[in-house]
């Protein structure tokens, strides 16, 4: 899949009980709604000077950091979209589309790159466990590996939150539930289970 995610729009609250932090966040904030809105109609150089323009107002800005990621990952310039990614996570470690773009940044390099593309997935759903597009991703890298119980179990996931998703990834899904499950029967995920409460034998039965 290897969706690039942007943060669209006022997702991401500022609060500060200091005023003149707070008013600094809430230029930053408006910033990245211009930049925001800027590239949401291909006007890419001028969103990344409102991004700029957000950073040099309130350096710890995430999302203005995930976006300009955004761009330069659509540029191919990976070097620099991983740059800005782990900036993003160094402001914020539970930042979940953080996680899964740098995980697409790095499932790029393949070889032992897709050990950390694989370990920013599950942390984007550690923080995000109904996020599709990273159950996707890390299904399609572990069917890669022919870790095929792992792959099955996420792309059944991903369809479970897949949030009407393009039709190309869900069919593509399916297909792989499909060939999966005959490739070996023995993988299909199991139901899920719940701990029962303990109930004291009844007299009858002690003894």
């Amino acid at each position: 899949m290897a969706i690039i995610t942007q943060v669209e729009g006022n997702l991401y609250s500022f609060g500060n009980s200091r005023t003149t932090q707070a008013v600094t966040a809430e230029t930053a904030d408006s910033l990245f709604n211009k930049g925001a809105a800027a590239e949401s109609t291909g006007r890419t150089n001028e969103a990344l000077e409102f991004y700029r323009q957000a950073l040099a107002h309130c350096s710890e800005t995430p999302k203005a950091l995930l976006n300009m990621g955004s761009i330069a990952f659509n540029n191919r310039n990976l070097v620099l979209a991983e740059e800005y990614y782990r900036k993003a996570l160094a402001i914020d470690p539970c930042y979940a589309l953080a996680h899964y773009n740098l995980g697409n940044c790095l499932s790029e390099r393949w070889g032992s790159q897709r050990a950390e593309a694989i370990k920013h997935y599950l942390k984007a759903l550690a923080h995000k466990p109904d996020y599709g597009p990273a159950h996707y991703n890390l299904a399609v890298e572990y069917a890669k590996m022919e870790e095929n119980r792992k792959a099955l179990n996420h792309f059944q996931l991903y369809l479970r939150y897949n949030g009407g998703d393009i039709p190309l990834y869900i069919s593509y899904a399916k297909g792989e539930i499909w060939r999966l499950s005959k490739l070996a029967p023995q993988v299909l995920a199991k139901p899920i289970v719940s701990e029962q409460a303990e109930t004291p034998l009844a007299d009858s039965q002690v003894g």
